[in-house]
């Protein structure tokens, strides 16, 4: 029979006490904490069944703790009650409001404390349980069979979140799969045998897998190792894995007609250009800045989780970009979630990379869009500078590409659109991105648009006014003139949007490689691919679009974005409007 685990928080050590025993008695089990971190401790090695928690803790207060609670897709169904003193029982409302499955106020009667307790574990059926050692598949073990070892299926592009307690978090990289295991590259450390958690981001919704340890292999201590993850049987890991089977057949489909690409070509690179005829737009000689260690600025975000920068508490790292670290992060000020990017290690000492990162929270601070995530804060605490900004919860839409095939559907002209709009906006502020590609362009849960990652944003007055610019974005996404180290202005964008939008209703970028160097050579010599000839779907008059923003020649592109999203949305209502049936269609049916 499973242990009925009782959490109980509260700043009182007497009130822990004898509200224990008396929840001992009725024959529960329970565990006791004074503060936010304590109880996540705790909930990370206990089979919880029950949270009662006081209104306020010692380093947060228990709104605090139920919000954070019902947005963990691992306990966020464990039911959470109220037990307040009389003199602070104010706030029901924003409890339920909360999630809180019941208010009690204190003192109150023993009886009346577990009657209520019992209601809830009565209905508790749904309450996750913490990881274990895998099951065997439900048909197997019917029939009185173990199912094979299956040889592992490598497989590409897919990111997890891996924890040992559900409360911090790690990146990691899918690197292959069989029926029962993920084999994980990720800095996690752990040994045989603990337990783990695998957290997947996707369209439909957020899924953590439970399973353990079963191998670890390091070949270099200063990179990730790779874990083999056994994956507990349960209805996410059935849908987990039926998707991986067929993105893996999908893309042995395409394997003998792509050329391999590097990762490389989709982060954003700093290059000084020379001997570079601007005239011709010829490429190169390239001189490509010192590279650093990747290692240590990926050990230095690992050691921020956990640590609180003034008002931010950082709890899981979500990736790393060109100039830093972005983190998951929790305001303990006014409750609510936020992201922290943080200056790489390897930037930090240099002081113009300082004042290029100070300069994109202020760039970004003048945008107040829908469409631009928002800036809350810059600071600096301990030496580590670092911005919190506005958290955005869904997916890239690099990742949507990956997980969809294409975008080449209503809902990618509206995004197409949107992303015009916006940056339209950002443009007639003076602003140029330098680093449109689909990984900065966010989808969020509800279906709105984010762009993200101004770090390499520069002011329109500025880059006017310099003769000798760096090479500066991504090689896939990047516009001739940037690839010459040429002056910019919003036509280089609207290339970049071109090339992104390409990729996403194709499913394929424009031009391929297996360096950058190539990929960049491309953008200024090579004609572009016709767009039908990669998906014979894409609408004939959105190829023209796209064709038309990615001319070579920055005077052939369009003006500005709104022009570009004129004819977007003319094009979108055309397409709607066929879809309609005719008047004479509607009046025979009737």
């Amino acid at each position: 029979m499973t242990e009925k685990i009782i959490l109980l928080i509260n700043r009182d050590a007497a009130f822990l006490d004898q509200t224990g025993s008396t929840l001992e008695d009725a024959g529960y089990h329970t565990r006791t904490a004074s503060e936010m971190r304590g109880a996540l401790a705790l909930l990370s090695a206990n089979a919880v069944g029950l949270i009662i928690c006081d209104k306020a803790l010692q380093d947060v207060s228990g709104f605090d703790l139920l919000n954070f609670i019902k947005k963990d897709p691992l306990r966020e169904k464990i039911p959470f009650m109220f037990l307040v003193p009389a003199n602070e029982q104010g706030g029901a409302f924003k409890a339920f409001e909360l999630g809180a499955a019941d208010y009690l106020v204190y003192p109150l009667a023993p009886q009346i404390l577990v009657d209520a307790v019992d209601e809830l574990f009565a209905t508790d059926d749904d309450v996750p349980l913490p990881s274990g050692i895998p099951e065997a598949h439900p048909t197997a073990a019917a029939n009185g069979q173990t199912s094979p070892t299956d040889d592992p299926i490598p497989v590409s592009g897919l990111i997890i979140d891996v924890s040992r307690d559900g409360v911090l978090w790690l990146p990691g990289n899918v690197q292959s799969f069989s029926r029962q295991s993920l084999y994980i590259e990720t800095a996690l450390f752990g040994k045989q045998g603990v337990s783990l958690l695998a957290r997947i981001k996707r369209a439909d919704g957020t899924f953590v897998l439970n399973g353990y340890i079963k191998e670890i292999r390091f070949e270099d201590f200063q990179k990730p190792a790779i874990i083999e993850m056994s994956v507990q049987e349960e209805e996410a890991w059935r849908r987990i894995h039926d998707d991986l089977t067929q993105k893996t057949q999908h893309q042995t489909q395409e394997a003998a007609d792509q050329p391999e690409v590097e990762p490389q070509l989709e982060k954003t690179i700093v290059m000084s250009p020379t001997g570079i005829d601007k005239t011709a737009y010829k490429t190169g000689p390239f001189k490509p800045s010192k590279k650093k260690d990747p290692s240590y600025d990926r050990r230095f975000y690992h050691s921020l989780i956990g640590r609180q920068l003034d008002n931010y508490r950082a709890i899981t790292l979500i990736g790393t970009g060109s100039m830093g670290g972005v983190i998951q992060g929790w305001d303990v000020a006014l409750e609510r979630e936020v992201a922290l990017k943080v200056i790489s290690y390897g930037l930090s000492s240099k002081e113009s990379f300082r004042e290029m990162f100070i300069k994109e929270a202020r760039v970004v601070s003048r945008l107040n869009h829908l469409n631009v995530a928002q800036i809350y804060y810059i600071g600096t605490s301990s030496d580590i500078l670092y911005y919190a900004m506005e958290f955005v919860d869904g997916l890239t839409m690099k990742e949507l590409i990956a997980e969809q095939g294409n975008l080449n559907n209503l809902k990618g002209l509206e995004y197409f659109i949107t992303v015009c709009e916006a940056l339209y906006f950002v443009n007639q502020n003076s602003v140029i991105h330098r680093d449109i590609k689909p990984a900065n362009i966010m989808i969020t849960r509800a279906g709105n648009i984010k762009i993200v990652d101004f770090g390499v944003a520069v002011s329109a007055d500025t880059v006017k006014k310099t003769t000798n610019n760096q090479i500066i974005g991504s090689p896939m996404y990047m516009s001739p003139e940037q690839v010459a180290g040429l002056s910019l202005d919003n036509r280089s964008d609207i290339y970049s949007v071109g090339a992104t939008f390409y990729h996403a209703f194709t499913g394929q970028p424009p031009f391929q490689g297996t360096d950058f160097k190539t990929i960049m050579a491309h953008h200024v010599q090579t004609p572009l691919p016709p767009i039908r000839k990669k998906n014979a779907n894409v609408p004939a008059a959105l190829a023209r679009i796209i064709e038309k923003m990615m001319a070579k020649d920055p005077l052939e592109r369009y003006k500005d974005f709104q022009y570009v999203a004129n004819d977007v949305k003319a094009l979108r209502a055309h397409i709607v409007d066929r879809k309609r049936p005719s008047s004479r269609q509607t009046k025979t049916s009737g």
